[in-house]
Order: C-alpha cells, then structure tokens, then sequence
C-alpha cells in the first residue's frame, strides 16, 4: 500500500508538473514577426515626373508631357516594366500613333535626356522609365520622302539617323492637351 501511495504521489506530482509546465509556456508570448508593408511608390520622382494610371504613365511636370512609362511591347507590372521592348521599323513605329498616342519628335524626346557626369550610367531617370534599353525612334526625318530618320540613344544621350528600315524601340507620348516647345 505503501508503494501505491508513494507511485500515486509521484503521479498526481508529476501531473501537476506537467500540466504547471504547460500553463507556464501557455502564457508565454510567442514573438510574431512584423507583416512586410511594401514602401509606396513616390507619386512624384525627383520632382519632375508624377506618376499617374497606376504607375503606367509618366506625366513630365516641366514640358507638361504624359509618357507611356514601358517601351512598346512591354507592360507595367507594379515595381518594373516586364515583358520585351519590340524593335520596329520606322513605318512600324509611326503605324502605332492614334488619336491619343503618337511617337515624340526629335526635341521631345530629347527631354528625357538627363546630365549624367558619370559616362556608364544612362541618360534617362531609371526610376521614371525602367528598362529603357538602346535606340528609339522619333517621328523626324530630314525630308518628308526621306529613306533616314532620326532616333536618339539613351546611353549617351545622341540622336543620330538611320534608315527606316532599322529595327529600333519605341517610347510613346500624349501632349496633355498642350502643345510643347522647348
């Protein structure tokens, strides 16, 4: 009986050690790692581009110009342009201009060049228009019957003429209403 009385003891100890065990870690709070809250996007970029249609457009506050923010063939995907910028022609280029969209001119294009003292850094705000990579068309020629036109690069920042039937980028613009001039 003795040895029933001690087992039981050392039992119904037991037990409570355990069930004190469990309340202890029951109580204590278990660290929960902060959600990841994403940083906005700035509406505004070096206080010159304003950000508009949910980061597809670029609307340039000192010309007064809206850009789509991708070079045709690729689209906005939140953070970045996604997708492959197509190479065009020169027709190609010009066939995508409609009453909202058009290919710049030589000079507005030439807006989006930025004094860059460092050589291997582009000419363009990486941050307003990512993904910008080599020559893009701008709706000049020399002559309306002209086989060249011009397009201009944004690695160092020359706009130079090729033939039309180069395969060059496009970036597309829209004028806000207002007729730019340097």
């Amino acid at each position: 009986m003795k040895k029933m009385l001690i087992c039981g003891v050392a039992l119904w100890l037991g037990a409570m050690n355990a069930n004190t065990w469990a309340e202890e870690t029951a109580t204590v709070p278990v660290p929960v790692p902060a959600p990841q809250v994403e940083e906005p996007e700035p509406t505004i970029i070096n206080e010159r581009y304003e950000i508009w249609n949910g980061g597809t457009e670029i609307h340039d506050l000192k010309t007064t110009l809206v850009w789509q923010r991708c070079s045709v063939g690729q689209t906005w995907g939140g953070k970045r342009c996604e997708g492959q910028s197509k190479e065009l022609t020169f027709d190609d280029a010009q066939r995508l201009s409609n009453t909202e969209w058009r290919v710049p001119t030589q000079s507005e294009l030439a807006t989006l060049i930025e004094a860059n003292p460092d050589p291997k850094l582009r000419k363009i705000n990486v941050k307003a228009f990512p993904g910008t990579e080599g020559w893009f068309w701008t709706s000049d020629t020399p002559e309306p019957d002209s086989l060249v036109a011009s397009f201009l690069n944004f690695y160092n920042g020359y706009t130079v003429s090729a033939r039309k039937n180069s395969a060059n980028h496009v970036y597309l613009l829209r004028t806000n209403g207002v007729k730019y001039a340097n």
